[in-house]
């Protein structure tokens, strides 16, 4: 099976990555598409994992549950302070960080009213 996705997802077009059925699907470097047998994890996950999934999965319902205009202003912070990074990591980075001497220091050099959720992680 995975000879034969290796084969024909460049044919069909198919542009995928990650799990696909019972393999694992993505690109080299070089532009190749590499098919591998899905391996399952051999333990479960630890506290701390779980901990991590949780927080990211909070501040990604964080993100959307912005309006488009906070949104915007967070992107619009990344591209004027040029920080190399897109708007959601610049609030992803807020939120895992918590400092409001950042979060003020970004909202005045931007020139907008930068806003974070008061999520708690547990």
């Amino acid at each position: 099976m995975i000879e034969r996705v290796r084969r024909l997802a460049p044919i069909l077009g198919m542009n995928q990555q990650g799990d696909l059925g019972g393999v694992t699907v993505y690109r080299s470097q070089r532009n190749r598409v590499v098919v591998f047998a899905k391996a399952p994890p051999k333990k479960p996950p630890s506290q701390l994992q779980l901990t991590f999934r949780n927080m990211w999965r909070l501040y990604g319902t964080a993100w959307n549950e912005l309006t488009d205009q906070q949104r915007h202003d967070y992107r619009f912070t990344a591209r004027k302070l040029r920080l190399r990074s897109s708007g959601a990591g610049v609030f992803y980075s807020l939120m895992r960080r918590r400092n409001p001497a950042e979060l003020a220091t970004l909202s005045r050099l931007a020139g907008v009213n930068l806003h974070l959720p008061t999520y708690q992680i547990s």
